[in-house]
């Protein structure tokens, strides 16, 4: 399965000087129509059997990238911070990944992201845009994940490690992190976020099911059930759907400062 993302260099060169990265900020193509499968960082997935992602579109959120390319095809992160460390600690198992790099974080001039990273810019003024040209951060990359699926094309999202809560032994990730811990409060302002998106969707008319392939996680903004559960219940949901019917898709922006 072909999981490479081409690269819109759509703004003039004028404007990349003063707005963006050199190689131009980056609008999210329409290359997919399937369903598609968020890796989020909760615990639960220690016990997750990976495999099952095979032949699935997939996004893995910050660490999910070392799973490799076959169960992350790619890899979303909004925090510099997270790249910074991993640039500089296991930057080796970075470019051995053949996945895409996609972030929204904002433009740093004085380091910048290599070439190879997808930077979009981050919409911070609504919860949910139909700008191709960016994508909305939502207050955590997990729910960035989600409009970055949309904006790809996706026809439902399967969510898996949105635990959105630490586990009985106090551990937040099911990697290691050095990064950055949550805690409980962390989740609050998570889970706000989240139901602001959905609230926005359902505002907007997007009709994408979403489901939590968790049935013990915290997040009770959408159906929650084991994983094959969930793959089942997208598909009978896509098929029932009446016939004549579009989704409604991002609006194309020739110009990422609109």
């Amino acid at each position: 399965m072909n999981s490479s993302l081409p690269c819109s260099n759509l703004v003039p060169q004028e404007s990349q000087k003063l707005l963006g990265p050199p190689q131009g900020w980056w609008s999210v193509p329409h290359v997919w129509s399937s369903p598609v499968v968020v890796i989020g960082g909760g615990p639960s997935l220690r016990s997750f059997d990976f495999d099952q992602l095979k032949g699935m579109r997939t996004i893995g959120i910050n660490d999910a990238c070392f799973l490799g390319a076959e169960y992350c095809n790619a890899c979303f992160f909004g925090d510099h911070m997270w790249w910074d460390y991993h640039w500089e600690k296991n930057r080796k198992l970075i470019l051995n990944y053949p996945g895409s790099f996609i972030t929204n974080s904002p433009f740093r001039p004085t380091k910048p992201f290599p070439e190879f990273v997808k930077q979009a810019r981050r919409d911070n003024d609504g919860w949910w845009t139909l700008n191709n040209a960016r994508i909305s951060w939502n207050r955590q990359s997990g729910a960035a994940g989600i409009h970055l699926a949309w904006l790809l094309g996706a026809t439902s999202v399967i969510l898996i490690g949105f635990d959105m809560g630490l586990s009985r032994t106090g551990e937040s990730n099911w990697h290691p992190n050095e990064v950055s811990v949550n805690k409980e409060s962390t989740y609050h302002s998570f889970a706000e976020g989240l139901l602001n998106m959905k609230r926005a969707m359902e505002t907007k008319g997007i009709d994408m099911p979403i489901v939590n392939a968790n049935p013990d996680s915290k997040l009770d903004l959408w159906p929650r059930m084991p994983y094959k559960e969930a793959m089942d219940y997208v598909s009978q949901f896509l098929r029932l759907r009446p016939s004549g019917w579009k989704p409604v898709r991002p609006e194309r922006y020739l110009d990422p400062a609109v």
